[in-house]
């Protein structure tokens, strides 16, 4: 701004909280849109960006900040980072390439959990993949203090490696269990989780690969 903005337009930004939720983050979508916003970043969550797709059929431009959200071919709406698909298909090739072929599954049953789900499914599909075996397939409501008893039926399950599928407070939850559990088995986290003070706060407890 202190040299002309972009092509000589100020930039402002207005921050708003949809709290992390959907119905919410309608409601500020329909007013950031009658204010002719040209470009809106957020919501941070799948189900939340999602909700708020049908309403940009024709505009502004959003930037979504969840991988879990795929973009209709031409549409106004951006997702961050590699989708959600291409980075559980690449974490089940890390596994199928270091010999790993007995996976578990850990899940949420939001809409960011059923969308990792239906990754891991299409990358099962896939040719190269015909080895690979979801030896337990688990889920856990976001809100959920304890995954004890999942984590211990997929340690009886026998897995090799397990994708540990929630974001920030979720997969806290996950690590507690698998640390609790004694399972010591090469676990994938979501992107979402890739932050260093994240990180840095289960350290006592994050497992060994």
């Amino acid at each position: 701004n202190t040299q002309g903005g972009i092509a000589g337009h100020p930039l402002h930004f207005a921050v708003q909280d949809d709290q992390t939720n959907a119905q919410t983050a309608v409601q500020l979508a329909n007013g950031i849109i009658a204010k002719g916003a040209p470009v809106m970043i957020g919501p941070t969550l799948t189900a939340s960006c999602g909700a708020i797709a049908p309403l940009l059929k024709n505009g502004p431009v959003d930037y979504c900040l969840s991988p879990g959200m795929h973009p209709d071919p031409g549409s106004w709406i951006y997702s961050w980072g590699p989708i959600t698909t291409d980075l559980l298909a690449l974490n089940i090739k890390y596994f199928r390439e270091h010999g790993w072929k007995r996976i578990a599954l850990l899940t949420t049953t939001d809409a960011s959990g059923q969308d990792g789900e239906h990754g891991v499914d299409a990358a099962l599909a896939l040719p190269e993949n015909k080895d690979v075996t979801l030896v337990a397939r688990e889920h856990f409501n976001v809100s959920d203090l304890s995954v004890a008893a999942q984590v211990s039926r997929i340690k009886l399950s026998g897995a090799q490696a397990m994708l540990a599928w929630g974001t920030g407070a979720p997969v806290g939850t996950e690590f507690h269990a698998i640390a609790d559990a004694g399972l010591d088995i090469p676990v994938g986290i979501t992107a979402g989780n890739v932050l260093y003070t994240l990180l840095k706060q289960y350290s006592s407890i994050l497992p060994k690969q």
